[in-house]
């Protein structure tokens, strides 16, 4: 189970574990990437223009060519006040965790505002390269990072409201689904 801290006492102990299970249960995940998470953290960071957001840490391992991740998930309970939304927003965050976490450990980008998600996923996914951007400056929905997350959302979780971006770019495709399996089954020899 996720260590879930609740600042804000919002939810009763019972739901805590429930959404500290969540993303173990209910999302496509594994022992290496549930290990990234340090915890999940609910609190109040005000009326702000999100609801919850994914952070890393990376630590570079001595005398290896890996880094120690370590990955805190903020939700916002400005927004948030409910179980089911709380798990809403866990599944797109935990997408980051997912996604980002493996492009980070495989060394496919090393700043996740800065570089573009690969080549290969805007293929597959049919992004123009010149639409989508590694960072905010067309919006939210152009983000190609988060456009990843919600394709994680999507196919991985239980969470089955629509894409955010479907009207934009449409559904990820099973080639898609299977970029991301690929990316967590890869590991260093």
């Amino acid at each position: 189970m996720i260590r879930v801290i609740d600042e804000d006492g919002i939810l009763a102990e019972r739901e805590k574990e429930e959404l500290g299970r969540y993303a173990i249960e209910y999302c496509k995940s594994n022992i290496r990437d549930i290990r990234w998470v340090k915890h999940i953290k609910i609190r109040d960071d005000g009326l702000t223009d999100y609801f919850g957001y994914w952070t890393i840490s990376l630590t570079p391992k001595p005398r290896k060519q890996s880094y120690k991740i370590e990955t805190v998930i903020i939700l916002n309970s400005s927004y948030l006040r409910t179980l089911a939304a709380f798990k809403r927003v866990l599944a797109h965050e935990y997408g980051h965790n997912f996604t980002l976490g493996y492009l980070y450990y495989l060394e496919r980008i090393q700043h996740h505002f800065r570089d573009k998600a690969p080549r290969l996923y805007h293929r597959i996914r049919r992004l123009y390269y010149d639409t989508v951007t590694p960072d905010y400056s067309k919006g939210w929905k152009y983000c190609d990072k988060e456009i990843m997350a919600e394709d994680y959302r999507t196919l991985f979780t239980k969470d089955k409201t629509p894409h955010k971006m479907k009207e934009l770019f449409g559904n990820p495709s099973t080639e898609v689904a299977s970029y991301f399996g690929v990316l967590s089954k890869q590991t260093w020899q």
